[in-house]
């Protein structure tokens, strides 16, 4: 097997002395240099550039929750005590924010960890997933799932899909940050979103986004992701509903003051 040296961070264009320059954010050598992690093998997303592989993925459904399915509070270390006595009682969800975290396989990216909250910030579920084929790299520096997380973990990718059309009807609004990619991960199409990195664009527009470690930063003052553990699902999922949370509150207290002045204005 081939190793695979490269870098982890991306390369930012800065100016130095007048002149544009491109350096990579984890060890600041200049764009084209050798990378500075060594791996021991190249790996992939599973994605091809001119397709879309779409075997395996399900829809939302408008039908009613289903609150007797055995699969539903049954997978271990699923859902919190929480959910377990409040989901049969409150139904269906009408906004949830989540976030996943992946892992390389043999076959690309898999999902090893899912974490899904409602409108309280309650954590609904929190679980680690089975990855659909060997792992090459948990990718940990980014994901923080490692190879004890995942020993003895049964829940597979199907059980976390059969649980999710449950508790998400196609009238469920999902919070989340880029979430192309955990819908992806999930393998569920969905049309209900507000994606944090659209709602808060990148000042240079498409297709640059704003990483949420720096939203948080800006708007919640907040610093997550400093852990050289990884990230977290639980920490990303929250951050994302606190930003639209945020948001709203921010937006109805700039109404309510162009209200006043227009009032003002008329008397």
């Amino acid at each position: 097997t081939e190793t695979c040296t490269y870098h982890f961070g991306r390369a930012h264009k800065h100016r130095e002395n007048g002149v544009l320059v491109a350096t990579y954010s984890c060890c600041s050598s200049d764009s084209g240099t050798t990378g500075c992690q060594v791996a021991k093998c190249h790996v992939w997303d599973g994605n091809l550039p001119s397709e879309m592989p779409i075997s395996g993925y399900v829809a939302t459904q408008t039908q009613a929750m289903n609150t007797s399915s055995t699969s539903l509070l049954n997978i271990p270390n699923c859902f919190s005590l929480l959910a377990a006595e409040l989901l049969p009682v409150i139904g269906r969800p009408k906004v949830l924010a989540f976030d996943c975290e992946m892992s390389y396989t043999t076959i690309g990216l898999s999902l090893t960890r899912i974490t899904l909250i409602d409108f309280n910030l309650n954590v609904l579920m929190d679980t680690h997933v089975a990855p659909r084929a060997p792992v090459v790299d948990y990718n940990t520096r980014f994901s923080g799932v490692t190879d004890s997380d995942l020993r003895g973990v049964t829940t597979r990718l199907e059980d976390i899909q059969d649980v999710l059309r449950n508790l998400i009807g196609s009238e469920t609004i999902l919070i989340g940050h880029s979430l192309e990619s955990d819908l992806k991960a999930i393998k569920m199409m969905h049309g209900r979103v507000v994606d944090t990195s659209i709602v808060f664009p990148h000042k240079l527009g498409p297709p640059f986004k704003k990483a949420l470690k720096t939203l948080a930063a800006d708007k919640l003052n907040r610093v997550i992701q400093q852990d050289d553990s990884g990230h977290s699902s639980a920490e990303d999922a929250i951050v994302a509903m606190e930003l639209m949370l945020q948001k709203v509150k921010d937006d109805i207290r700039k109404s309510s003051r162009k209200s006043s002045t227009v009032l003002v204005r008329k008397f």
